[in-house]
């Protein structure tokens, strides 16, 4: 006990908070909310279905972007680029119906 660093629960002072010191440890703990429904797998039936949805939609978000990105600048390319990305679902689209057969 030093006189700038009182002890911890000091009879003296009641009220002396705990101050750790230079050797002072924190320990965390966490664990698994239950509010959470756990992991589960998907079917390997079902991941084809997935990735070919999953395909389509960030194409027609990334077409969405970049449209909304051209068209004051360059109109002809904005259209370019709605081409570009229906050819890229449809080949997506194709792509995975194939492999489902």
């Amino acid at each position: 006990m030093t006189p700038d660093r009182p002890a911890a629960n000091d009879p003296e002072e009641p009220d002396a908070p705990d101050t750790p010191s230079a050797a002072a440890n924190l320990e965390i703990w966490a664990e698994p909310a239950e509010c959470w429904p756990p992991p589960s797998a998907v079917l390997s039936a079902d991941v084809r279905c997935l990735v070919v949805t999953f395909g389509i939609m960030g194409t027609v978000a990334a077409t969405t972007a970049g449209v909304i990105l051209l068209y004051h600048s360059a109109p002809q390319l904005a259209l370019a680029e709605v081409v570009l990305g229906l050819a890229a679902i449809i080949l997506i689209a194709l792509g995975g119906y194939r492999r489902e057969r």
